[in-house]
């Protein structure tokens, strides 16, 4: 296997330039301004990508050096992406330049521990910064100006702000295709079950396939139906009363089916049967989230192993119950203090440190219980165009659902700048050595507000001594190219995604400072086999 091995001043430069490269990329999508990059797909026409993430991971170099440079940078983006939804470029953009500014210094003779000893002391007071210019409970303009900006459509924008206005801050918005071009919200306001019924036959409407019942008693079974005989007492208790059951259980046998569907065209008992989705501890959750909702338990489990001892008394209760093919709703459920409990168990979970996926599991599952679910439905005229939104939309959800929870910062890099202004004041504080890499912090968080200048075509240069003389939230406005109170006018970042791009950013930045040689597996270049001039074919060698 054979390796290449960097030292010193050319490991750091080389790893720059891998990392200069990438930013190269994606450094045009910084901003309200910001455009897209055209990126080439394995099959198919070229697809339009504005994400500096999902962008990153499509660039790789020659050279397994450079090559590291760029996945160092990759990682700052998706890291940052993970914890905010938005501020990838950000990240990206506030690490290359660190790396960048620390080189310079490297090269004039500074110690990069103590560089970055002095960089990761003044983190934390650019944070701080950053923290104290937020203004908490944005209202539904500013929200929708700022999920207008991470979408770059202005209906997908303002439509995400009426969602989350909508279903809170404990609430969940799925986003998905629309079958026609224009894009809209849908609210689901009941609990939802992601599987329909399990035979046509349940259908009380003929014509569009659906069950509906009122007043209906609800079986929860986490075993699997193999008999009638295991609810057959439940089921002549419902007959008698002349009730409508709704079983939701792990599986059902065939003979089952073929036994429920022979008592509905009798007209024996109303009933519809539900295989839950998922597998595993997913399915345990939707059994345990829809008992709660309807106030029952879920049978076959420790505590109530014996599915024949159920009855109507104990099933549990829905107001209205609607089964389609694909899903089913449940609506009104009498949950009462059991409800409240397992929200109150669920919402301690989520206090927890839990990682991205298991946080969005629990916040899908207390939005279903509470009814605060949504649907975005993405159109657009060209497919292109579709995936480009639909690839938008859920940053921006993120960022939106975290400027309503943490608050807003003034946007067009304002922030960054004021938060420089900190790093400066407290440098002076730092003896020797750590002092510069304060500075070098402060020339770094200068970088996105000239990119973004940069990006509406103005003068970088101008635009930041204009700031920097305005001070408080006045920055340069992209609609009127003047500079403007950027609260007045919408122009604001989610402050959950600023101190995620400047801790990863300048995090990883500061450990790469540090590094003075590479030790990477080098490609092995694969020599094209020679043809013999004396090779012929006949057909008989393709038989």
């Amino acid at each position: 296997m054979k390796k290449k091995m960097t030292y010193g001043a050319e490991t750091r430069e080389l790893l720059l330039h891998g990392a200069e490269k990438v930013n190269d990329a994606v450094r045009f999508t910084v901003g309200p301004q910001g455009r897209g990059v055209l990126l080439a797909s394995r099959t198919g026409a070229p697809e339009l990508r504005q994400r500096a993430a999902a962008l990153a991971k499509e660039i790789s170099f020659r050279d397994v050096t450079e090559n590291a440079g760029a996945a160092l940078l990759r990682e700052v983006g998706e890291k940052a992406a993970e914890r905010a939804g938005e501020g990838a470029e950000l990240a990206m953009l506030l690490a290359e330049r660190v790396m960048w500014e620390g080189n310079r210094r490297i090269a004039a003779g500074f110690s990069p521990v103590t560089l970055r000893r002095g960089l990761e002391r003044c983190v934390p007071v650019a944070v701080q910064a950053l923290r104290e210019q937020a203004v908490r409970g944005p209202d539904r303009r500013t929200m929708a100006a700022l999920a207008c900006a991470a979408t770059r459509d202005d209906t997908l924008g303002r439509l995400i702000a009426e969602a989350v206005e909508q279903v809170g801050t404990e609430g969940y918005i799925s986003v998905r295709a629309s079958d026609t071009s224009a894009c809209r919200l849908e609210r689901e306001d009941a609990f939802c079950l992601e599987r329909g019924w399990i035979s046509p036959y349940m259908a009380t409407d003929k014509v569009s396939q659906e069950t509906v019942f009122d007043d209906a008693a609800v079986l929860v079974c986490s075993t699997p139906i193999n008999s009638i005989c295991d609810i057959l007492p439940l089921l002549n208790e419902i007959s008698f009363g002349r009730e409508r059951l709704l079983i939701l259980a792990d599986s059902i046998h065939d003979e089952v089916k073929k036994s429920f569907v022979s008592n509905l065209a009798q007209g024996t008992v109303q009933l519809c049967a539900v295989c839950v989705p998922g597998v595993g501890q997913a399915k345990q959750d939707w059994l345990a989230d829809a008992a709660a909702y309807t106030g029952t338990v879920v049978y076959g489990t420790a505590e109530h192993p014996d599915l024949k001892a159920a009855c109507l008394r104990d099933c549990g209760r829905a107001g209205r119950v609607r089964v389609t093919r694909e899903n089913t709703r449940l609506e009104r459920g009498k949950g009462g203090t059991a409800l409240e409990a397992h929200l109150a168990h669920l919402r301690a979970l989520r206090r927890l440190d839990n990682n991205e996926l298991e946080d969005e599991i629990l916040r899908r599952r207390i939005a279903n219980l509470t009814g605060n679910m949504a649907v975005l439905r993405v159109g657009a005229v060209t497919e292109l165009e579709r995936r480009f939104l639909t690839e938008q939309a859920p940053g921006a959800i993120r960022a939106v659902f975290d400027a309503a929870q943490s608050g807003v910062v003034p946007g067009n890099g304002v922030a960054f700048v004021r938060a420089a202004e900190r790093v400066n004041a407290f440098a002076a504080a730092l003896d020797g050595e750590e002092c510069e890499g304060a500075k070098l912090l402060a020339a770094a968080l200068k970088a996105p507000l000239m990119q973004i200048a940069e990006n509406l075509g103005a003068e970088p240069g101008v635009v930041l001594a204009a700031v920097e003389e305005a001070q408080g939230t006045a920055g340069f406005d992209a609609g009127s190219g003047e500079l403007r109170d950027l609260f007045a006018v919408g122009a604001v970042d989610s402050l959950n995604t600023c101190v995620a791009a400047l801790e990863v950013g300048v995090g990883l930045a500061a450990q790469i400072l540090t590094v003075d040689a590479a030790v990477l597996i080098d490609a092995v270049p694969i020599e094209d086999m020679p043809i013999p001039d004396d090779l012929h074919l006949t057909a008989g060698d393709f038989v």
